[in-house]
C-alpha cells in the first residue's frame, strides 16, 4: 500500500473516513486495552473470573488476557476482603504495579488497608 498524502488524510478524517495501516491499527489497539493482573480472594475470585466469560465478556474492552506479572498489567483488580496475613503481598504487587494506570480494589479492602 503507498503512502497517502498528509492533506487528503487530514480531509477524510474531517469527514469521518480514517485510512491507516494495519501496523497503527495494531498499535492503537495496544495502546487502549487493559491488561489486568488479578488477585482474588475467596468467594469474589470467583466473580472476577466470571468477567472474562462469555456473559460478561471482559475481552470487548480488551482485557481478557489476565497477566501474571505486576510490570506487564496496566489494571490491577483485588478482589475479596484483604487479611493482615495478605496484606504484605498486596502492597508488595502494587509497589511493583506503580507504572498501571488503574486500580481497582473491591470487597472490604478500603476499609482494613
Amino acid at each position: 500500500m503507498g503512502e497517502i498524502d498528509e492533506g487528503l488524510r487530514g480531509e477524510l478524517q474531517r469527514q469521518g473516513i480514517w485510512v491507516t495501516s494495519m501496523q497503527e491499527l495494531y498499535n492503537w489497539g495496544r495502546q487502549n486495552s487493559i491488561w489486568p493482573l488479578q488477585f482474588g480472594l475467596a468467594c469474589c475470585a470467583i466473580e472476577m473470573i466470571a468477567t472474562a466469560a462469555s456473559r460478561y465478556d471482559i475481552a470487548r474492552f480488551g482485557g481478557e488476557i489476565f497477566r501474571p506479572s505486576p510490570r506487564q498489567a496496566d489494571l490491577m483488580i483485588v478482589a475479596g476482603t484483604v487479611t493482615k496475613k495478605m496484606a504484605p503481598q498486596i502492597v508488595r504487587l502494587y509497589i511493583r504495579n506503580l507504572n498501571g494506570r488503574v486500580r481497582d480494589f473491591r470487597g472490604t479492602i478500603q476499609t482494613r488497608l
